[in-house]
């Protein structure tokens, strides 16, 4: 008979606990709950989740002192001032949303290489705007030397900027706005920068810009030239959704001899059934004798050699 693959251990969301989309959505969500148990009720102002965001949040003039880790570390916290954590919600939906389509065609290394590229490149915009804003006018415009960025958003605008290369013609909800993929990114920043000059919104608008370069940055230099040489963009993604369509939908054994048995008595020639049913043969396959076999029979039809015990009596037959 037949055995269906399954993920061997533990699982989120259907993916093993190892996957790059899980390991990194725990990663975020460990920080989070370690952030909201150094929070001191009594005195938030004191509160250690406060000196977590100094140290390991990413602050451009510490940054340029040796604190050389927050272009990494920043982006694995979020915003506590909430009572519902909306800040990492919104960027683990994302994520999560954006990597499920992104990780069949790129696969894992590839996806995991691209994510902490935006991330990396969303906080050398941070730093490089503000120190950019000091030696212009004396005063960043965008974010301060001494200003705190946190948050995955970075990385999660380098994979929308991915995500409208490979599927521009999609759409994606944004602030209840349906924006098609192509035009997401731009669209994202401009609301953004609206959000931030009207209302003040805590939004580092320069963060989303570099996330969303590296992601370009990374289609040209990573993906681009591999796509050339293995064919046409759209048939590659076209195929890889296909697949990974297939691979969703589980198909039971029976449902797969009914398909044969249909086929055989479709074919009027019994030269093509024979060709039709070679191809789908077990090798050293140990059939039952003739006169067990039956199409209607469950057994039957749940047995991966039914193919072979077909041919043998369309041979009969002919």
């Amino acid at each position: 008979m037949a055995n269906k693959k399954t993920t061997i251990g533990p699982t989120i969301f259907g993916k093993s606990i190892f996957h790059p989309l899980n390991l990194i959505l725990l990663a975020n969500s460990i920080i989070f709950l370690i952030q909201l148990m150094l929070i001191d009720d009594k005195d938030p102002s004191r509160s250690l989740s406060l000196s977590i965001h100094k140290i390991f949040g990413l602050q451009p003039i510490s940054f340029m002192n040796g604190r050389y880790w927050q272009i990494l570390t920043y982006g694995f916290l979020h915003s506590t001032a909430s009572s519902l954590p909306l800040h990492l919600i919104f960027n683990m939906y994302g994520f999560y949303l954006l990597g499920g389509y992104l990780v069949p065609l790129l696969g894992k290394w590839k996806f995991t290489f691209l994510y902490f590229t935006s991330l990396i490149s969303g906080g050398l915009m941070v730093v490089l705007a503000a120190y950019l804003g000091v030696l212009v006018n004396g005063n960043s415009a965008f974010d301060g030397l001494i200003t705190v960025t946190i948050g995955a958003s970075g990385a999660v605008f380098g994979l929308m900027s991915m995500f409208g290369i490979f599927f521009p013609e999609m759409e994606l909800l944004i602030l209840f706005f349906a924006i098609r993929a192509k035009n997401a990114v731009w669209f994202s920043l401009i609301l953004g920068a609206v959000m931030t000059y009207f209302g003040s919104a805590p939004i580092s608008n320069t963060c989303h810009f570099g996330g969303a370069l590296g992601g370009f940055a990374f289609y040209h230099f990573f993906v681009r030239g591999k796509q050339k040489e293995r064919g046409n963009l759209i048939d590659i993604v076209v195929e890889s959704v296909q697949k990974t369509e297939e691979k969703m939908i589980e198909v039971t054994p029976e449902e797969t001899n009914k398909k044969h048995i249909q086929t055989v008595k479709s074919l009027n020639d019994i030269k093509k059934k024979e060709d039709y049913l070679k191809s789908y043969q077990v090798p050293s396959a140990n059939i039952c004798p003739p006169s067990t076999f039956n199409t209607e029979d469950s057994y039957c039809l749940n047995c991966e050699w039914l193919p072979n015990c077909l041919l043998r009596k369309t041979k009969d037959e002919a």
